[in-house]
């Protein structure tokens, strides 16, 4: 295929100026990323926040009785005993994700979309937990990973659409056809929102990198469970869709953290699986 000139480069002003015409990011995902943060959190801190929000405290309530009920246990009614059964990490997840879904429709995004920044969110917290991440920044980093998409067809849709045709049609790797059109592709985007929304450094590299085929040193866990997260995302089929397909794996990524992808990984998937069933029944 004859090789397109670059239709026109998005610059660091433009992608900042689009953001502040966005929805307003919520501001919960800062909260929790702090309360991860602080050694003295508690329960009665996120509680706070859920009781400010009907929504995620309906989420909340709803995962809650859904657990119970499989223990043959009457549903929950009160946020209290919900957030108490739940536990701290749970709750952060429903938090993040509800909050993230919320703003993703406002933000125009697709369902099939929001499904897949899901399953990438799902798939990285459970290799981040097998790797020994220890915080949540996987599942906030899988679930933004591909915000730069996100801004990309909001504010140049017919430009996107040629992307995709690029991708589709003709095999291009997405992000060479979106360095092609665009000079820019949306990974780079990711990261500027990121830092524009004052995120951890580590979660801005991770949605940077997670496409990079060669990364001079995988030493970065997060970026690593970002990266694979993806690839197993779309072997396992989350969410059903033609277009999945299992891109280049790096070996440097899955040695960073420690799996052994050739070895017997049904229970890592099972998990991986089940957890994306029942966030995307009670979730999105």
């Amino acid at each position: 295929m004859e090789q397109r000139a670059i239709h026109g480069h998005i610059g660091q002003g433009e992608i900042i100026r689009g953001a502040q015409k966005l929805p307003a990011f919520p501001r919960i995902v800062q909260h929790i990323l702090a309360v991860l943060d602080d050694d003295g959190a508690s329960m009665n801190d996120l509680v706070a926040y859920l009781q400010r929000d009907p929504v995620i405290t309906g989420k909340v309530i709803a995962m809650a009785s859904h657990g119970l009920r499989s223990h043959g246990h009457s549903e929950v009614r009160s946020i209290y005993t919900a957030a108490s059964f739940l536990g701290l990490q749970k709750i952060r997840s429903i938090v993040l994700a509800t909050s993230l879904a919320d703003f993703t429709r406002r933000s125009h995004g697709a369902k099939h979309y929001w499904l897949h920044s899901l399953a990438v969110g799902v798939a990285a917290q459970e290799l981040g937990a097998a790797a020994g991440l220890g915080n949540d920044y996987a599942f906030v980093a899988g679930l933004l990973h591909d915000v730069g998409q996100l801004w990309l067809s909001h504010f140049h849709g017919e430009e996107f659409q040629l992307v995709r045709q690029l991708v589709e049609e003709h095999g291009v790797p997405v992000c060479v056809a979106e360095q092609r059109v665009f000079g820019i592709d949306h990974g780079e985007v990711g990261r500027l929102l990121a830092d524009y929304w004052e995120l951890p450094a580590d979660i801005g590299r991770a949605i940077a990198r997670h496409h990079a085929a060669a990364e001079e040193s995988w030493e970065n866990k997060l970026l690593a469970a970002i990266h694979v997260a993806e690839v197993i995302s779309n072997g396992l089929d989350l969410p059903a869709a033609a277009s999945n397909q299992v891109t280049h794996l790096a070996d440097g990524a899955v040695a960073c953290l420690g799996l052994d992808l050739q070895g017997d990984c049904s229970v890592l998937f099972g998990r991986i699986e089940a957890r994306f069933g029942l966030a995307q029944a009670l979730l999105a």
